[in-house]
């Protein structure tokens, strides 16, 4: 949505509507939410100048204008919210697109928000531009793990947490992969958390799904020890949460 000729009466709406329906998932029992900005979404539009056209105390000008949009919906998500769930904040590291917002200017951003959201998932590209979809959406035979680089110099201190999912990602090879990969990023990486999968969730899945839940059994305490070690044999500094 382009931010250009929004009212502001329109742009309280907005974060009205945002704040509301974080009110309606506390209510279901979800433990966190997303606001998702990357991809062409609002609140990311506000930052790009190829986008933002607005003259206002919103416009692209300078890092405080372009932040002014997502402080107000952040303050009004939490103020419904409060501290029950946690906040996700997704962002795109590059646009991908020509004078687009750079690296730097992103970081600048993350900055003046870090203190209102409890996590920051780093993405890239445009749904607008089709040829930027499997930067958004990685098919098999694409790189992954292409934006964790970017992450990195966000984050100037990484912690990186992992999901051990069974069925997905807990085998042997994807562990020393992963571990392979953080090892290259060097000092950035502070800390692996490992975060076993557990099934404390199926209730409240069952509740606002009717699709089967996946065949998955929680990792023993002994094979997430032995996962553990793996990332400990590349020097990493590993704990399982």
């Amino acid at each position: 949505m382009d931010p250009t000729d929004l009212t502001k009466e329109q742009l309280k709406e907005i974060i009205e509507d945002f704040a509301n329906a974080a009110e309606r998932a506390k209510r279901c029992g979800f433990d966190s939410l997303v606001v998702h900005r990357a991809h062409g979404q609002l609140p990311g539009c506000f930052l790009s100048k190829v986008i933002n056209r607005r003259t206002d105390e919103y416009s692209a000008d300078t890092i405080e204008n372009a932040s002014r949009f997502t402080k107000e919906l952040l303050a009004a998500i939490r103020k419904k919210i409060g501290n029950t769930m946690a906040i996700e904040y997704r962002i795109n590291a590059s646009d991908m697109v020509e004078g687009s917002p750079s690296l730097d200017d992103e970081i600048a951003f993350a900055r003046e928000i870090e203190d209102k959201i409890d996590l920051l998932h780093v993405s890239r590209g445009l749904h607008a531009m089709q040829n930027l979809a499997p930067y958004m959406n990685q098919p098999l035979h694409y790189p992954h793990g292409i934006n964790l680089e970017d992450a990195a110099k966000m984050k100037e201190k990484l912690q990186i947490r992992i999901p051990v999912i069974p069925l997905f990602n807990h085998d042997e090879e994807n562990i020393r992969k992963t571990a392979e990969f953080c090892k290259e990023l060097g000092d950035a990486v502070t800390m692996i958390q490992l975060l076993p999968y557990h099934n404390l969730g199926v209730m409240k899945y069952l509740r606002i799904s009717d699709k089967p839940v996946a065949e998955a059994t929680p990792p023993s305490e002994e094979y997430m020890q032995k996962l553990k070690g793996i990332m400990e044999e590349y020097g990493l500094n590993v704990s399982i949460h």
